[in-house]
């Protein structure tokens, strides 16, 4: 991780979800050494009630972004979900995209996994476009998958 975020051609990306970041043994975050350029988003355990448990997911959000035009929600020390809004051309509506980090234990799916599924099925009820990015123990990479949720019509 420390390679990656070193790397000059890391800041010419707008996001980097990351999964099983790396544990600062002295206080609950990660390494971040890119300050200048991107913000962290990092769930915290005192807003998620884990508090014996560690992050698994988080987001580097380049600075580029200004703070107005993004926001997160901390699910769980597993789910993340980093809200980005944005105008089309032509189009005055502000919209919405949800990239959701997703860490998902696998077969060996725990409470603590189960629960991160049935939140992120929560967090997809957003009527906006979603980006998943998750994790399985299991096939050992990321997958990520796009989901364009149907605008409800009154």
């Amino acid at each position: 991780m420390a390679t990656l975020l070193r790397d000059m051609a890391t800041f010419r990306h707008s996001i980097i979800a990351i999964q099983e970041p790396w544990i600062n043994p002295f206080t609950p975050t990660t390494h971040h050494p890119i300050r200048d350029r991107f913000a962290l988003l990092y769930p915290e355990a005192v807003v998620t009630g884990e508090v014996k448990a560690t992050a698994r997911v988080c987001f580097f959000v380049n600075k580029e972004i200004g703070a107005t035009e993004r926001n997160y929600t901390q699910h769980s020390l597993d789910l993340i979900t980093l809200h980005l809004k944005y105008k089309t051309p032509g189009d005055p509506k502000m919209r919405t995209v949800n990239v959701h980090n997703v860490y998902n234990s696998g077969p060996n799916l725990n409470l603590r996994g189960t629960q991160t599924l049935i939140k992120l099925e929560e967090a997809l009820q957003a009527q906006c476009e979603h980006i998943v990015v998750i994790y399985t123990i299991q096939c050992g990479r990321a997958r990520t998958i796009t989901i364009n949720t149907p605008r409800r019509t009154s």
